[in-house]
């Protein structure tokens, strides 16, 4: 399995410990394939995702995978429009053959 792109995303959890907030910020890696998208935790085929757009709001960045089974949200601080031009492109191949 090749790696076409990566773009690194966060879950903020939020909890509330002995009467205080505390707010818990993991990274994980989005993974461009030929074939998928590959998260942490779900794996969408590239034939089921139709687009992927992103929004940048304050600091942050919100990129919107656009699939068969609705959209899907990652968050990430960095910008995405290298792994969303890599998707294009991709999707673009594919569907010229």
């Amino acid at each position: 399995m090749s790696k076409l792109a990566t773009q690194t995303y966060i879950v903020v959890e939020r909890k509330i410990e002995k009467n205080q907030q505390c707010i818990m910020q993991d990274e994980y890696t989005l993974t461009l394939h030929n074939h998928c998208i590959q998260s942490a935790s779900q794996q969408f085929s590239i034939h089921n995702v139709y687009d992927i757009t992103y929004r940048k709001v304050n600091i942050n960045y919100f990129l919107y995978l656009h699939t068969n089974k609705g959209v899907t949200t990652f968050q990430t601080i960095e910008n995405p429009d290298a792994f969303v031009e890599s998707f294009k492109k991709l999707k673009h191949f594919i569907n010229t053959d």
